[in-house]
């Protein structure tokens, strides 16, 4: 499981990675679109890292509270792009839809005291 944890969060940080150059692609420079868009990019790229380096439960409880309020932030951003976009199918939607319900579900476990390893 706790390889698992660490793969899921390099794939968060990957996914913001990709959002990010897709964000500096796809919209022109000085768009409030780009700024919004590269913004939630770092969100999602602080998030991997913050969940990273607390681990899933070695962390003080309130850190591990924070980091799944995160993910759980990050999820409802995820949602609402799908909405937004009228394609809660798109891949893009789908990959960190589900890297973000398996770490908050591990993150969960751990605050939870279930035995992560």
């Amino acid at each position: 499981m706790l390889i698992a944890y660490y793969v899921l969060c390099a794939l968060l940080f990957v996914g913001a990675l990709l959002h990010g150059y897709g964000s500096l692609i796809a919209y022109s420079k000085g768009s409030t679109a780009r700024v919004w868009s590269l913004g939630s990019a770092a969100q999602a790229a602080l998030l991997a890292a913050l969940v990273a380096v607390i681990g899933p439960e070695a962390s003080p409880e309130p850190v591990s509270v924070i980091a799944l309020i995160g993910v759980v932030a990050w999820l409802i951003t995820i949602i609402a792009f799908g909405r937004a976009i009228s394609k809660l199918t798109d891949p893009r939607v789908i990959y960190h839809f589900v890297v973000s319900v398996l770490l908050a579900g591990i993150l969960a476990a751990g605050l939870a005291g279930m035995p992560l390893a």
